[in-house]
């Protein structure tokens, strides 16, 4: 059963009464990796057995790969960005859900994923990625999602591409000020790490930052998409030179584009997350000119989506549903 707490400007909270069953637990011996207590929560079940379909689209030369969950005829459409090295799998668990009521898309960034590596990445040409693959898609008044620096490069898209998109919904993204510009922090370009046993390259995969609350079975999905295979060796399928150093930012801070978006902007974040504090929330809440933020989902931390998907996806529909008035 679900219970929804009044959404308001300031900070909202959504109350879940959750039963979960018996997650996945993976334990490695050696280089075998065995499973205990495997019996998946029932929604977990029924999310992982509606894939997305596979899409290709193209920019500049370079592949775009999306997935798509079709949802009803005729519904609104939501375009869901996943953050930093991630890649559209991200969304496997929180995507079948939403797709009850909306056409879903989940794309792979450029350099991500699936998606070709190039030779420069700009936070420009990841907006420009968000907007071919809309316009593939043949998406028109869409809501657009983005997770951590999805959130990000989401508010550049709906800047320079505010007629294809209707709204736009942040999930704890540390969008830049001008006193408090952080988009080049972060571990240099290195080579990549090739390791011969698939098993074992699994068993290496971390989100980051590193957080508790994500269950093994959630985390091991993610890996096996994770990993491409190069002359019989297993790596990582984002590009190591995308790294947060090398990329060419925006000349506006994401703080300054909130301020002139006329479309609405909802800002969600975790109440333990260890990159947006509850008083950076509030500063942003303070950038969007109509929308509601800040949004705070108990409990969660920086990886909603995959520490609380169930509330994410509550969240997400009472923002959306057709008889709640935006804010302001």
């Amino acid at each position: 059963m679900r219970r929804f707490i009044a959404l308001k400007p300031q900070v909202a909270t959504v109350a879940l009464s959750l039963h979960r069953s018996a997650f996945a637990r993976l334990v490695f011996r050696g280089n075998q990796m065995s499973a205990i207590n495997t019996i998946e929560p029932s929604w977990l079940a029924r999310a992982l057995a509606q894939p997305g379909l596979s899409h290709w689209a193209e920019i500049d030369g370079n592949r775009l790969h999306y997935l798509e969950w079709p949802g009803p005829v005729a519904a609104p459409t939501i375009l869901l960005v996943h953050g930093f090295r991630a890649q559209a799998h991200w969304w496997d668990f929180t995507a079948p859900l939403l797709a009850a009521d909306f056409r879903v898309i989940a794309l792979d960034l450029g350099g991500m994923g699936d998606s070709s590596h190039r030779a420069i990445y700009s936070h420009r040409s990841f907006a420009d990625d968000i907007a071919t693959v809309a316009k593939h898609a043949g998406l028109r008044d869409t809501i657009l999602i983005g997770q951590s620096f999805g959130g990000i490069v989401a508010v550049d898209a709906a800047y320079h591409y505010p007629e294809l998109f209707a709204r736009t919904i942040l999930i704890d993204s540390k969008v830049s000020f001008a006193d408090d510009d952080h988009r080049t922090d972060g571990p240099p370009a290195h080579p990549p790490k090739m390791r011969s046993d698939r098993a074992i390259a699994q068993q290496r995969f971390r989100v980051v930052p590193e957080q508790e609350g994500i269950d093994a079975a959630i985390l091991q999905h993610i890996a096996q998409h994770s990993l491409r295979q190069i002359d019989g060796m297993w790596t990582w399928k984002f590009d190591p030179l995308c790294a947060a150093p090398d990329l060419v930012v925006a000349d506006q801070h994401e703080s300054d584009m909130l301020r002139q978006l006329t479309m609405p902007v909802d800002f969600i974040y975790g109440e333990h997350s260890a990159i947006i504090p509850r008083e950076f929330a509030r500063r942003v809440g303070k950038c969007i000119r109509k929308g509601r933020a800040p949004i705070e989902i108990p409990d969660a931390r920086h990886h909603i989506l995959l520490d609380q998907p169930l509330a994410l996806v509550a969240t997400l529909r009472a923002l959306l549903a057709p008889n709640v008035e935006t804010a302001r």
